[in-house]
C-alpha cells in the first residue's frame, strides 16, 4: 500500500513538474511521453527487485484487494490527464508555428509594400553612381573586385537589418547596375578586358569573372563572346603564321635556286 502511494503521487508530481517547469519544455515539449517514460523505467525496476529477492514482494489479504482495485480503476483517469496534457503540449506548437509563419507572412509583406521599394530605388541609384565612376577609372580585374566585395556586404546588410525576402531583389539590383549595365565595355576594355587576362593567363580573375557572371541571367553569354572572339583571333593569327611561314619557306627556296636557273 505505501509502496502504491509513493507510486501514485511521484507520478502525479512528476507530471505537475514536467507541465509547468519550463526550462523542461524548451527541450522537449511533451511532457506527458516524458513521465510515462520515467513511469515506466520506476515499474521496471521494482519488478526486476522483486524477481531478484532485492525486496519483498508485499503479502496481499483479501480485505486489501478493494483498495487495489480503487487504485487501478485510477488508471484511465491518470492515462487520459496524461493524454490530454500531451495533446495540449502538441497542440501549443503547432499555434505557435502557425502564429510565427503568419506573423512572418504579414511582416514580409508589410516591409516589401512600405520599405523595399524605395531600398530598391535608393539602391540601385547608389550603385549606377558607383558603377560609372569606376568604369572610368578601374581596370577590369580592380572593377571585379570591388562587385564581389559590394555584393558580398549587401548579402551581410540583408542577414543582418532586413527581412531573407528582400535578398533576392537587392542583389539583383545591385548585379544589374555593377555588372550588366557596362557589361560589354566592361568585359571588352582593350588593356584588362577577358581577351587581355586570356591571353596572360589570369586565372584568379577569370574564375571571379565566371563566379559572378553565372548567377547572372544570359550572363555567361556575354563571357562566352568574348571568349569567342579570342579564340577566333588567336586561331587566325596561328592560321596567319603559317601562311606566312611557307610563303616565306617557298621564297628562300626560289632564292636559293634562282642562280642555278
Amino acid at each position: 500500500m505505501q509502496l502504491g502511494a509513493m507510486f501514485a503521487i511521484w507520478y502525479i508530481l512528476n507530471i505537475y513538474f514536467n507541465i509547468f517547469n519550463k526550462q523542461v519544455l524548451k527541450v522537449y515539449t511533451f511532457p506527458a511521453t516524458v513521465t510515462a517514460f520515467h513511469f515506466g523505467c520506476g515499474t521496471l525496476m521494482i519488478l526486476i527487485m522483486w524477481a531478484s529477492n532485492l525486496y519483498h514482494r508485499p503479502k496481499l489479504t483479501r480485505s486489501q484487494w478493494p483498495t487495489f482495485w480503487i487504485v487501478f480503476s485510477l488508471i484511465p483517469v491518470v492515462g487520459g490527464v496524461a493524454l490530454a496534457s500531451f495533446t495540449e503540449a502538441s497542440f501549443n506548437c503547432i499555434v505557435d508555428d502557425s502564429g510565427a509563419f503568419v506573423l512572418s507572412t504579414i511582416y514580409s509583406m508589410c516591409t516589401q509594400k512600405f520599405f523595399e521599394e524605395d531600398l530598391l530605388q535608393d539602391t540601385s541609384a547608389y550603385y549606377s553612381w558607383k558603377a560609372s565612376s569606376w568604369i572610368e577609372e578601374d581596370s577590369c580585374p580592380e572593377y571585379m573586385l570591388k562587385s564581389e566585395e559590394c555584393l558580398r556586404k549587401e548579402r551581410e546588410r540583408v542577414s543582418h537589418y532586413l527581412h531573407s525576402s528582400s535578398e533576392t531583389n537587392l542583389l539583383e539590383k545591385v548585379q544589374h547596375e555593377l555588372l550588366v549595365t557596362y557589361a560589354n565595355r566592361l568585359l571588352e576594355k582593350e588593356h584588362s578586358g577577358c581577351r587581355a587576362l586570356l591571353r596572360d593567363d589570369k586565372v584568379e580573375d577569370l574564375s571571379r569573372t565566371y563566379r559572378l557572371y553565372c548567377k547572372i541571367p544570359r550572363g555567361l553569354e556575354l563571357v562566352a563572346n568574348v571568349f569567342k572572339q579570342h579564340v577566333t583571333a588567336e586561331g587566325t593569327a596561328l592560321v596567319q603564321q603559317a601562311e606566312d611561314a611557307v610563303s616565306n619557306y617557298v621564297n628562300f627556296v626560289v632564292v636559293l635556286l634562282h642562280p642555278i636557273l
